[in-house]
């Protein structure tokens, strides 16, 4: 190669050594013993050939396509590859580039020097999987820490903080918003069964045939209020709520007769479990302008479902806000 101490060096060197052309065919031109052994690939076998014989996983394919680009432009490059040997099996490869200088009209070459690294490599590569799951866990903590697990809805604590935000946006743009409640007819009779029982299997049943009610319901709003100005939310045991910006008028009233009418349904699905029940909706909508917080539009709607339930539940009622409901203890409810 160059004289035969530097040739002793090579051959004796305890890491693979390869030389190879610095053009697009990236032929190889020698590989040193360590070389062989660490791929199982004899020199035989290898020279003439492309780089591309140390088959590289998917995952390195992006760091070889940065080791390529350091021997085309004749710049040193350290990468490490996960690569296949003559057996089949992987294994992660160090590969520093070192650009060698063209002498005599000789073609331009490069060095590359393999290393072994494949005990450091499976630990980053087990590290990056339990970051990855990490992550996970943690967008798997942010949806419970702001939803009703019960119901896929919002939680109450998340919808206390949307509001506000919610309310300031529809004043900007100028934007009606709409607030509607429903809640679950004889919920606390149905979960008692009639005789005040609140524990045992058939409580469980009951209560559970309930939870699937409500989860029912909560989907219907989440499939008819999916805009960004949108949040469906669990208020309470017996309650869903839902604000929604821009929604008023025919469309707010066909929405709540639809939730009346596929209750009746939800609840021949339930089956026996659970006896009849039905839900009252109350709504409302206004101009944010007309207050300077929303708990006004709440009241409203709330002061709707009071008069749904008074006429004997299983209805919508819509109370229009005419002048700001004062806030008292009672609206935290």
């Amino acid at each position: 190669m160059v004289s035969p101490y530097f040739d002793q060096l090579v051959e004796n060197a305890r890491e693979g050594v390869s030389l190879v052309e610095a053009d697009a065919t990236r032929t190889i031109r020698y590989v040193n013993p360590a070389f062989e052994r660490l791929t199982g690939f004899e020199a035989a076998a290898c020279l003439g050939r492309s780089l591309d014989l140390l088959g590289v996983a998917e995952e390195s394919k992006e760091a070889y396509l940065t080791l390529l680009d350091g021997l085309d432009r004749g710049e040193a490059v350290q990468q490490v590859l996960r690569c296949r040997r003559r057996d089949g099996s992987w294994f992660w490869n160090q590969v520093s580039l070192a650009p060698l200088p063209a002498r005599n009209g000789d073609p331009r070459r490069v060095a590359l020097f393999h290393r072994d690294v494949t005990e450091e490599g499976e630990q980053l590569r087990y590290v990056a999987l339990l970051e990855e799951q990490l992550a996970a866990l943690q967008r798997q903590l942010d949806r419970l820490s702001t939803s009703d697990p019960a119901t896929g809805a919002a939680n109450r604590r998340f919808f206390d903080q949307q509001l506000s935000m919610l309310w300031r946006i529809a004043a900007r743009a100028h934007e009606s918003a709409a607030c509607l409640f429903v809640e679950l007819d004889q919920f606390d009779e149905i979960v008692a069964g009639g005789r005040g029982s609140t524990e045992g299997p058939e409580f469980e049943t009951r209560r559970a045939a309930l939870e699937e009610i409500l989860r029912g319901v909560a989907q219907l709003l989440d499939e008819n209020f999916q805009r960004a100005g949108d949040i469906v939310a669990r208020y309470d045991d017996r309650r869903l709520v839902v604000v929604s910006l821009g929604a008023g008028g025919k469309t707010l009233d066909d929405h709540a007769s639809r939730i009346c009418r596929t209750v009746h349904g939800l609840r021949r699905q339930a089956g026996a479990a659970v006896p009849p029940t039905t839900v009252s909706v109350g709504y409302s909508s206004t101009a944010p302008v007309a207050f300077s917080e929303p708990q006004g539009l709440l009241g409203a709607a709330r002061a709707a479902l009071a008069q749904a339930r008074g006429s004997g539940g299983d209805c919508a009622v819509r109370v229009e806000v005419a002048e700001p409901a004062p806030f008292t203890s009672a609206d935290a409810g």
